[in-house]
């Protein structure tokens, strides 16, 4: 598993079960008698897309990935999805659920799609852990995600300065291990994207909200304004990162004091009923 995917289909699942439905998880197996949601459409071919055509009910397609421009996180490589023949899969689909504004509008303008765009939900299923005592605390730093060269620079810096653990998309780590790492940590730390990607996911730090750890993201680019209160952030034109994080371990109640809020308002957000009523309209059969 990768550092960052069961979450996303299993906070689905529970969200979907709250508001009434019967839900059962598989991997790539399509059911034509019910209604199939699509996690991670990039990895489909023409044959499944045909399949999910013709599959009795419909389809509705999830996927976590900023869709903006034609492209899949702005990727030039992915621009072959938003025109003929692949297209048909949006084009033919009861719904997409995306957690970007961005997505939902250009989905919304391209194909005329009903997009539901998801806001930070609780999910008690993700709150696998709870934090460590700073004492026992043995990372300062938590990173996990793709380390490509210019995150690399950021993270070779850091680790002079600190205890650092750092997870690729390449480690098989389930979430629960992941977890166990992050409750073992002072510091989850979330970069940017390269621009015009620079955006901080919702998942994770809902997930991270989920079991009381602090989060630091960095601050490069337009950021979706529910996620704000689920982080501090860190202002790369303003200060080194190496500097940002030893001010913020060195300020303990602090961090407490941010996490603390964030797992408060996750555990208050129980409303489900904009969800609920997309569904009804565009969706249930």
């Amino acid at each position: 598993m990768s550092v960052l995917k069961e979450e996303i289909y299993i906070s689905l699942a529970y969200w979907l079960r709250r508001i009434g439905h019967d839900v059962s998880m598989d991997r790539g197996r399509l059911d034509p008698s019910c209604l199939n949601v699509l996690i991670g459409f990039p990895y489909v071919d023409d044959a499944v897309i045909d399949r999910l055509i013709g599959a009795g009910p419909g389809y509705v397609i999830f996927d976590a990935e900023l869709i903006d421009a034609g492209m899949i996180n702005f990727k030039p490589e992915t621009a072959f999805w938003f025109s003929e023949p692949r297209n048909r899969l949006f084009r033919h689909a009861a719904a997409f659920l995306t957690y970007f504004e961005q997505s939902a509008r250009f989905l919304q303008r391209t194909f005329g799609l009903p997009v539901f765009k998801l806001a930070p939900s609780h999910c008690p299923v993700l709150a696998t852990h709870r934090p460590m005592g700073e004492k026992d605390c043995d990372i300062d730093v938590l990173f996990f995600g793709r380390i490509y060269d210019s995150r690399a620079g950021l993270l070779d810096a850091l680790a002079g300065t600190c205890r650092l653990r750092c997870l690729d998309v390449g480690d098989l780590t389930t979430f629960h291990m992941r977890n166990e790492l992050a409750a073992r940590a002072k510091i989850v730390l979330h970069l940017g994207h390269r621009p015009p990607f620079a955006h901080i996911g919702l998942m994770r730090l809902m997930s991270m909200a989920h079991i009381g750890v602090f989060s630091l993201s960095e601050d490069r680019t337009e950021i979706e304004p529910e996620l704000r209160p689920l982080s501090g952030w860190w202002n790369s034109d303003a200060m080194a990162l190496s500097d940002c994080v030893t001010g913020w371990l060195a300020r303990p109640d602090d961090r407490r004091g941010i996490a603390r809020g964030a797992l408060d308002r996750i555990e208050a957000s129980t409303d489900l009923s904009e969800l609920k009523t997309f569904w009804d309209v565009h969706v249930a059969v």
